[in-house]
């Protein structure tokens, strides 16, 4: 699969932040489960929140995939807002102009991804 291919999870100013932290970490030779944990704290004040949280939890693991560096951690947290809604409910409220048919498809298109990925402890 292309590593482009969930570019538009990014389309929202929260996921295009959490991004731009984890690739700027990235261009100073952080790992991804250092920057992931880098961006987790830096975000922090949100990831609780049902709006805010599961753009930075998924955001993080398409990253993470992006790398062929996926934490198990990760991926299970993004699976499970994926599976429960709470990613497509957050994604909805950010984008308006964007078919909730096609988001849904992206979504469950990254979880089999990150199912199928090889994941690090």
């Amino acid at each position: 699969m292309n590593p482009n291919f969930f570019d538009p999870l990014f389309a929202s100013d929260l996921a295009r932040e959490v991004r731009s932290e984890f690739e700027s970490l990235l261009l100073y030779g952080i790992p991804p489960a250092e920057a992931a944990g880098a961006v987790f704290e830096q975000f922090g004040g949100i990831l609780s929140d049902p709006d805010e949280g599961p753009v930075v939890f998924v955001a993080v693991a398409a990253l993470q995939w992006r790398e062929g560096d996926l934490q198990a951690v990760v991926r299970d947290a993004a699976l499970e807002l994926i599976a429960g809604g709470e990613a497509l409910a957050a994604w909805g409220k950010r984008l308006t102009d964007v078919d909730t048919a096609a988001r849904q498809r992206l979504l469950e298109d990254l979880a089999n991804a990150l199912k199928a990925a090889k994941v690090s402890e």
